[in-house]
């Protein structure tokens, strides 16, 4: 059983969102060979009526991969700074490779 509910967490600004969507739409077209890639994207992935914070915070736990959409909107946003500082605590030195870069 995988530890992980979903491969990869898309990070990103809501400035970005049409682009992110395209990305987001891209990676569900590429399978992994024996299943269908798991991606979290906002909103697609929250539940209607859901608490952005403790679902988030809940989602970039269940992730294997984060990947920050690295926009001037992402770096300058409080809440996508929150998203970074949870996976941060979790891996502060980095060892486990997590987040991935998008620029």
């Amino acid at each position: 059983m995988d530890e992980y509910e979903f491969d990869v967490f898309l990070s990103y600004n809501r400035t970005d969102e049409a682009w992110v969507r395209s990305v987001y739409k891209r990676l569900l077209a590429h399978p992994l060979p024996d299943r269908p890639l798991r991606v979290f994207f906002a909103p697609e992935s929250l539940r209607p009526g859901a608490l952005m914070v403790r679902d988030l915070s809940t989602a970039l736990r269940a992730s294997r991969r984060v990947v920050v959409v690295m926009t001037p909107e992402w770096v300058a946003a409080d809440w996508t700074n929150f998203e970074a500082s949870i996976e941060l605590y979790r891996d502060p030195a980095a060892k486990r490779m997590r987040l991935i870069p998008l620029m």
